[in-house]
C-alpha cells in the first residue's frame, strides 16, 4: 500500500461523513471535510508525480475517490435543493457514461488508455470551485452573489458538455480503429 494510495482511501472513506453532515444541515463540518478531503486529492499526486510512486491501483484509486466525492456531494446538494437538479443529471450522466465507456474499453479494447483531457482537469476544477463556494456560503452564511454561482453552474455545464464531446469523440475512434 502506497501512501498516495492509502490517502486515496481516506478520502473515499470522508465521503459518507461529508454526506452524513449535509444531509443534517451540519455544513460546517460537511465543508471542513470537503476541503481536507479536496486537499488530499492534491497532496496524492503530488506525492505520487514527486516520488514516482504510481501504481495501477493507484490510477484508478485517485480518479475514482475524486468522482465519489464530487457527484455524491453534488447529488446530496442536489436532493437539498442547493443545486440545480439540471447540472446534478449532466454531471452524473457524464461520469455514468465515462464509467461506461472504461469499462467497455477495458474489456474489449485492453491495450488502450484514455487519459484526463485538459477540458475535464479544467472541469474537476470548477466542480470543486462550485461546491466549496457552496459549502462555505451554506457554513458560514455568507451570502455570496448570485453571479458568482451562476457564473461557476454555466462553467461546470460548459466544461462537463465539451468534456463529455471530446470523450466520446475519443472513444468512438478507439472503437473505429479496432473493427
Amino acid at each position: 500500500m502506497t501512501i498516495p494510495n492509502f490517502i486515496s482511501i481516506s478520502r473515499l472513506i470522508l465521503v459518507p461523513f461529508i454526506i452524513w453532515f449535509i444531509v443534517g444541515d451540519l455544513y460546517v463540518f460537511a465543508f471542513w471535510l470537503f476541503l481536507v478531503a479536496s486537499i488530499s486529492d492534491a497532496i496524492d499526486g503530488y506525492l505520487a508525480r514527486k516520488f514516482s510512486i504510481k501504481s495501477k491501483l493507484g490510477s484508478i484509486l485517485d480518479p475514482l475517490a475524486d468522482k465519489v466525492l464530487l457527484v455524491t456531494v453534488m447529488i446530496t446538494l442536489g436532493f437539498s435543493g442547493v443545486i440545480p437538479m439540471w447540472l446534478v443529471t449532466l454531471v452524473v450522466s457524464r461520469d455514468l457514461f465515462m464509467l461506461m465507456a472504461y469499462v467497455f474499453t477495458r474489456k474489449h479494447l485492453q491495450d488502450q488508455d484514455v487519459k484526463p483531457s485538459l477540458i475535464s482537469k479544467f472541469n474537476t476544477t470548477f466542480q470543486m470551485s462550485y461546491v466549496t463556494l457552496l459549502l462555505i456560503d451554506l457554513a458560514f452564511d455568507v451570502q455570496m452573489s448570485n453571479r458568482i454561482f451562476g457564473v461557476l453552474i454555466y462553467l461546470v455545464a460548459f466544461t462537463t458538455t465539451v468534456s463529455w464531446i471530446g470523450y466520446m469523440r475519443k472513444w468512438l475512434n478507439l472503437l473505429l480503429q479496432k473493427k
